[in-house]
Formats: C-alpha cells, sequence, structure tokens
C-alpha cells in the first residue's frame, strides 16, 4: 500500500510537471505548442506505466492516472492554478486503453492456445482408445472363431461318440 501511496504522490509530481510555465506565453509558436502537447500526453500515461512496472493492483492505475490529471490542473507551485488537463488525460486513457487491449489479447490468445492443446489431447485420446479397442475386438473375433471351432468339432466328436454307442447297444 506504501508503493501505491508513492506512486500517487509521485503521479500527482509528474502531473504537476509544466513546461509552459518556464516560456514566456509570447514566445510560443506552433511548433512548441505541438511539443508541449506531446510531452502532456505522454505525462498522462508514465505513471500509468510505473504503476504497471511496480506490478500496483487495478485500482492504482486509474488513481495514478486521476492524480496525474489532478497535478495538471492544480500544480503546488503555481497557487493551484495550471491547465485544463485534456491531453493529459487523454494520454491516460490512451494508457489505460492499451493495456485493456493487451491484456484482452493475451487472455484471448492464452484460451485459444489452451482450446487447441486440450482438443489435440482429446483427439489423440480418442485415436488411441479407438486403435486400443479395434485391436481388442480383433482379438475377441480370433477367439471366438476359435471357440466356435472348437464347439464343431465337440459337436462332431459328440455325433461319432452316439454313432458308437448306437452300435454297441444294437
Amino acid at each position: 500500500m506504501q508503493l501505491a501511496i508513492l506512486t500517487w504522490i509521485l503521479a500527482y509530481l509528474i502531473g504537476s510537471i509544466s513546461p509552459i510555465y518556464f516560456i514566456r506565453k509570447q514566445d510560443i509558436q506552433k511548433s512548441v505548442e505541438i511539443i508541449i502537447q506531446i510531452f502532456d500526453f505522454i505525462k498522462g500515461g508514465f505513471p500509468l506505466l510505473l504503476a504497471f512496472y511496480l506490478s500496483l493492483p487495478g485500482y492504482a492505475f486509474y488513481l495514478a492516472a486521476f492524480f496525474t490529471v489532478i497535478g495538471h490542473c492544480f500544480p503546488f507551485y503555481l497557487g493551484f492554478k495550471g491547465g485544463k488537463g485534456f491531453i493529459t488525460t487523454l494520454g491516460a486513457l490512451a494508457t489505460l486503453w492499451i493495456f485493456q487491449v493487451l491484456f484482452n489479447f493475451f487472455t484471448t490468445t492464452l484460451l485459444i492456445v489452451l482450446t487447441l492443446v486440450i482438443l489435440t489431447f482429446y483427439i489423440c485420446l480418442l485415436f488411441l482408445l479407438t486403435t486400443h479397442y479395434h485391436h481388442k475386438i480383433f482379438l475377441l473375433e480370433q477367439k471366438e472363431k476359435a471357440v466356435n471351432e472348437r464347439h464343431e468339432q465337440l459337436q462332431v466328436l459328440a455325433e461319432r461318440l452316439e454313432k458308437h454307442e448306437k452300435k454297441k447297444g444294437r
């Protein structure tokens, strides 16, 4: 929990970093403005990457994103008057979305692989059992044939014995 709280404090501090504070408003050109927006976008996702790296629980990601945006909107060194937080929020949401997509991709991939492994095992087992029982049936048919032949031999012997007794009994 202490690690999560430390991450949230760090997220607030990262969110409060504002490069526009160090540049005078008159000196801002379009290219610098785009660089500042890219910085704000990346700044929104960086604490989430830190939370992921530290293996924090799921709710810590959302709070890290929240504190980053709060840090951007209310930086302590500017008297708690900062930016609107739109680009920083987009960066945090994009990072959360990427985590969700990757999690779903790997979860789906894992389920597909497990299903294929189980299906392959089932088919192999079915083949082995079919082959095994086919062999057993073949052996039983051979034994049945041998029993039938012996039964016929016994009938022939029984008939011969009857004839022999009839001859003797005359």
